[in-house]
């Protein structure tokens, strides 16, 4: 029987969603799992660079893992001898991997699946399954976007109303208080079965300024790039709405251990890769000296200046 009346809900915005005709996927890591159900995938190239959660989706669902290794220029290095059954999965490092050099690797390698994660505003690649996680760039909770040629299959809704606390806690209080509770979420998040997004994050989706957002980002990542690139060891393009700045210097681990201490909260991606002593030199570099610096949609010029300023005064504290 249908409710009438009692208290008002959430306001059904009247906006639209960035992306449309895609599947709209509860998790990026889901969206995976989505493929290889979907395509039946039995054996997979994933970079020794990447996320442990990535890995673990494809160890539940029975396929195979081989690896590869990464160039300076985050480029994967790929073996032409590889079976052309199996599946490649790269990974669009801060946006640094053009649409094009993928539409080229594809004429080689057919089966490309394109992790956008880290490339929300990077329009998706023509017959290309593409991967994107909403939460890394909005204040979500979770949520993802799957553009692929596997159809759709019979799955139920997501609940994302119990996983909000950590979000509007940080809105009106501080993010150190409500850490415990990001975390807590974190966990709950790698645990998640295959589901639809949750339609309430369907409706928040549907209530965000994307070309605000999108030119935001850009003029803070072009921020830092001009102030840190003559001492930055890897070469950086300037991608539009990008998720951070890759900032890689030697002791970028003490530079990131130091700008904690300001408040300025850096993550720590994929530490499961110094694990792996099949790692190159490269990888283990970026996994240990890779410093990425927040630039996005919440800070002004005079913020991106004030983060600018703590780096310097720490590297001048490390000669």
């Amino acid at each position: 029987m249908k409710e009438i009346g009692g208290y008002l809900e959430l306001e059904e915005n009247k906006g639209q969603e960035y992306y449309k005709d895609c599947l709209k996927i509860n998790t990026g890591r889901n969206c995976l799992r989505y493929i290889i159900r979907s395509k039946n995938i039995t054996s997979i190239y994933l970079p020794y660079y990447i996320c442990e959660a990535v890995i673990n989706v494809c160890i539940e669902e029975k396929c195979a893992v081989k690896y590869y290794h990464i160039a300076e220029d985050f480029k994967p290095i790929l073996s032409e001898d590889i079976d052309r059954n199996e599946y490649i999965y790269i990974v669009n490092y801060y946006g640094q991997i053009s649409n094009d050099y993928i539409l080229n690797l594809k004429k080689i390698f057919s089966n490309i699946i394109f992790d956008n994660a880290q490339a929300f505003f990077s329009m998706p690649v023509s017959d290309v399954d593409t991967i994107y996680t909403c939460r890394k760039f909005f204040g979500f909770p979770d949520g993802a976007y799957l553009f692929t040629n596997c159809g759709q299959a019979k799955l139920n809704n997501d609940f994302s109303y119990n996983r909000m606390l950590h979000l509007y806690g940080r809105y009106e209080k501080s993010a150190s208080e409500f850490f415990n509770d990001y975390q807590v979420n974190e966990e709950i998040i790698e645990k998640l079965p295959l589901l639809y997004m949750s339609k309430v994050t369907c409706n928040i989706l549907k209530g965000i300024n994307y070309e605000y957002i999108k030119n935001k980002r850009t003029d803070n990542f072009a921020y830092l790039h001009n102030k840190l690139k003559s001492y930055n060891n890897i070469n950086v393009n300037v991608v539009e709405g990008a998720f951070m700045y890759p900032f890689l210097i030697q002791g970028g681990n003490e530079l990131r251990e130091k700008l904690i201490r300001k408040k300025i909260y850096i993550p720590t991606f994929w530490k499961n890769v110094l694990l792996n002593n099949d790692i190159n030199r490269i990888e283990r570099n970026l996994a240990y000296n890779l410093v990425c610096l927040p630039c996005d949609q919440r800070y002004s010029n005079e913020d991106m200046e004030y983060l600018y300023k703590s780096i310097a005064d720490c590297i001048i504290m490390q000669v």
